[in-house]
C-alpha cells in the first residue's frame, strides 16, 4: 500500500501537464526543423544537378582544348553550414561560382 501510494506520486511529480506540454512543444519544434533541413537538402540538391546538367551541355560545345583557356570552366561552391560561425558570413554569398 505504502509503495503504491509512494510510486503513484512520483508519477504524478514526473509525468505532470506542464512537462507533457513542454515535451510535445519540444516534439513539434524538432519536426519543423528537420522537415525545413530535408526541404534545403533536396531544394539545395536540385540547383546542383541543374548546375552540373548546364556546365556539361555547354563544355560538349567546346571543339579546342584552347577553349577551355579562354573560357573556362565554373565550380560550384557551396559553403558549409557551420562556415558562418568561423568566417565572416555577410561577405561570402550563398552560393559561390568559381572560374577556372
Amino acid at each position: 500500500m505504502v509503495f503504491k501510494h509512494f510510486m503513484r506520486l512520483e508519477i504524478n511529480r514526473c509525468f505532470n501537464r506542464r512537462k507533457a506540454v513542454i515535451l510535445i512543444l519540444f516534439f513539434i519544434f524538432t519536426a519543423y526543423f528537420i522537415q525545413s533541413g530535408i526541404y534545403q537538402y533536396k531544394k539545395s540538391y536540385e540547383e546542383i544537378k541543374r548546375f552540373q546538367e548546364f556546365e556539361e551541355a555547354r563544355i560538349k560545345n567546346f571543339q579546342y582544348y584552347a577553349q577551355y583557356g579562354t573560357y573556362g570552366f565554373r565550380l560550384l561552391y557551396i559553403p558549409e553550414p557551420f562556415s558562418s560561425i568561423f568566417t565572416n558570413a555577410g561577405i561570402v554569398s550563398q552560393n559561390l561560382h568559381a572560374f577556372i
